[in-house]
């Protein structure tokens, strides 16, 4: 049976997390902008 040391699971798991939230593809980014911009029309209405 391999041993597997949970120090080395937890760096890569952190280190894949921040990869997966610092390298946004174009279309996530664009998602984030549209929902943004559709928030701030929403809050000026109801202003």
């Amino acid at each position: 049976m391999k041993i597997i040391h949970t120090a080395s699971v937890t760096e890569a798991v952190a280190r894949l997390c921040q990869e997966a939230n610092f390298n946004l593809g174009q279309d996530m980014l664009e998602s984030f902008k549209k929902a943004f911009d559709e928030d701030t029309m929403f809050i000026l209405a109801i202003g």
